[in-house]
């Protein structure tokens, strides 16, 4: 081999050499995930109109007609029954209904609470009066 070719090889070498040791120490790219879909947005349950409710309690069945107006998640309304109509205000999230009436008991103050759950046309749960204890309660939408 003649010395002329000697730096040719070297150079050759070298310039393999370098190429593979670049091959080697550099990564694949990757190419990332497309971003997630934005989280859909909550649907809000309509319960606007009147339904029917029956309560059960301790001192027995009772049933009352509840008149639903809705903004948003934001409940308001009226309590109908042979007693007369008394405001209601409460929210919705969801399926989660939650609502609350206040009534004058023998000269005393009552809250009555209802939290629920709304599925079509029906809702029920569960009701407190105040320090009176509980019940179930089940409503079906009229109109």
């Amino acid at each position: 081999m003649s010395t002329s070719r000697v730096p040719a090889m070297r150079l050759l070498c070298v310039a393999v050499v370098a190429s593979i040791a670049a091959a080697c120490s550099t990564t694949p790219t990757q190419q990332s995930a497309p971003p997630p879909p934005p989280p859909a947005a909550a649907k809000i349950t309509d319960v606007t109109g009147t339904w029917e409710l029956n309560v059960e309690s301790p001192m027995g069945s009772r049933a009352s007609d509840a008149v639903f107006t809705q903004s948003g998640e934001t409940l308001g309304g009226k309590m109908v029954s042979p007693r007369g109509e008394t405001p209601l205000t409460g929210t919705i999230k969801g399926e989660a209904v939650t609502f609350g009436i206040n009534v004058n008991v023998q000269g005393q103050n009552l809250q009555i609470d209802y939290t629920g759950t709304v599925t079509g046309d029906t809702m029920s749960g569960t009701v407190v009066f105040g320090s009176f204890g509980d019940g179930k309660w089940t409503g079906k939408k009229k109109q």
